[in-house]
């Protein structure tokens, strides 16, 4: 009966040591595969791991370039005058003395000629006809910058003046003074002779101005006036000079 009962326990404790054999078996193997997945996923890091990708920061866009994005907005406005016209960007003219002036936009139509100064601003704009300064308003900044009225008159003298000597006699001008659809115009003439408007409201405002207006000009003066405008135009030639002289003058 002991002999039985020995055989038993013995019987016991081998089985009891193959299975903790066994489970340190189990234990051992698992520990190995969490040692080769961590030296995997090192090695795959130290070769595979995308560097980060530096973003470029985009540059804020130039006084000239902001000048020219409002320009391409009015300039497509523009084009859908349902009147027959030619338009005309940054022509630069004599205005005497040996100065130049740079009109941003000029429209050539049987009703009359419109002469655009293009002003690509935000904020809220103040200003009255016969102040020298606008202002420029922001929450906690303020700009000034030059009566554009006044500006644009100075633009519609000099064209008149190189029309009449080519012998353009009628020189109707409409004056416009066109912001940007951001700007706020919260005091600016309303009853000028000049019409000053967002972007949005300038097809519309030209489209009422032009009906009030008897025709100037033929097909033939028309071209006539084209063709003057392209022949002084002295963009090409003295777009740097003008552009220096401008900074010169405005920069005190």
């Amino acid at each position: 009966m002991e002999t039985l009962l020995q055989q038993v326990l013995s019987i016991f404790i081998l089985f009891l040591l193959l299975l903790l054999g066994f489970r340190l078996i189990v234990f051992a193997f698992q520990l190995l595969l969490r040692l080769l997945s961590f030296l995997l996923q090192g090695k795959g890091a130290s070769h595979h791991q995308k560097r980060p990708v530096k973003r470029k920061q985009k540059q804020p866009l130039s006084a000239e370039q902001k000048g020219k994005l409002g320009e391409d907005m009015t300039f497509a406005s523009l084009r859908q005058l349902p009147y027959y016209h030619k338009i005309y960007r940054n022509i630069i003219i004599p205005k005497g003395n040996s100065d130049t002036t740079e009109i941003d936009l000029i429209v050539i139509t049987q009703y009359g000629i419109i002469v655009i100064e293009n002003k690509n601003y935000s904020g809220y704009i103040l200003g009255r006809e016969n102040d020298m300064k606008w202002c420029q308003s922001f929450s906690s900044q303020k700009f000034f910058f030059y009566n554009p009225i006044k500006q644009n008159k100075t633009h519609i003298h000099a064209l008149s003046k190189l029309l009449y000597s080519n012998g353009i006699f009628d020189t109707s001008m409409i004056s416009v003074v066109c912001f940007n659809n951001q700007a706020d115009l919260k005091k600016v003439p309303k009853n000028s002779d000049t019409i000053v408007v967002n972007e949005r409201e300038l097809l519309e405002k030209l489209k009422q101005r032009l009906s009030l207006e008897k025709s100037h000009y033929n097909k033939q003066t028309m071209q006539k006036i084209c063709s003057i405008i392209e022949r002084e135009d002295l963009s090409k030639t003295h777009r740097q000079l003008h552009i220096k002289t401008v900074k010169q003058k405005y920069q005190h």
